[in-house]
Parts: C-alpha cells; structure tokens; sequence
C-alpha cells in the first residue's frame, strides 16, 4: 500500500510505559480493602461536620454583615488595599461556613467567562 506523496510519517512512540513503583504504591493505598468498606469510608466524614446547626447559624448571619460590609466599602469606593483585605475575611467566612454545613470543600477555579 502506496501513501500519497504530500504524506509525511509520524513519530512513533511505545505501546507500553514502565510502571514506575512509586504509581505502584499509590494505587495499593486508594484500593486497599474492600470496595464497599472504601465507600463507607469516603461517606463517613460528612455527616458529622453538618450536625452543628448553632455554629452554622452563627456563621451564615456573620457572612451576611461581612458581605454588607464589603458591599458598602465597594460602594463608597474605599482603597482597593482595605477592600481585598474585607473581602478575605468575607472568603474565609464562606469556607468556614461550608465546613459547619458539611459541604465539600471545593477547589478554586480560576477566571470565569469566555476563552478566547
């Protein structure tokens, strides 16, 4: 079988990798045991950090004020140095807020909006 003549071959590379022993060990520690014991696991520690309602009570009425706070020196167009400063607070408010609650902590995603 002929290919075209513009044809360029490409590289090629191996079908199998080494499997470093360090792979090895990582993947020996995440499925250790039995899978319905890895699940149980995994479901376990949520439950008990949403059961304290006072705390989370507490902490969503200081995110409100931190978040009228923050709001209003947006408002008056205070030193960008004191917003970030409040606006950090109102952020370490949220996640302790989402701890009390029992939600995932969830990782920061960047940029919002179009790819260009």
């Amino acid at each position: 079988m002929m290919l075209a003549p513009p044809h360029k071959m490409g590289k090629s590379s191996t079908l199998v990798e080494e499997i470093k022993p360090a792979f090895i060990t990582r993947l020996k520690a995440k499925y250790a045991g039995k899978q319905a014991d890895r699940k149980e696991k995994e479901e376990a520690p949520a439950a008990p950090a949403g059961q304290d309602k006072e705390l989370a009570t507490k902490l969503e009425k200081e995110v409100a004020e931190q978040g009228d706070k923050v709001r209003q020196l947006k408002t008056d167009k205070a030193e960008k140095a004191v917003i970030d400063v409040e606006v950090k607070k109102l952020i370490d408010m949220k996640k302790q807020l989402g701890v009390a609650l029992g939600q995932p902590e969830v990782a920061p995603g960047g940029k919002k909006g179009k790819k260009k």
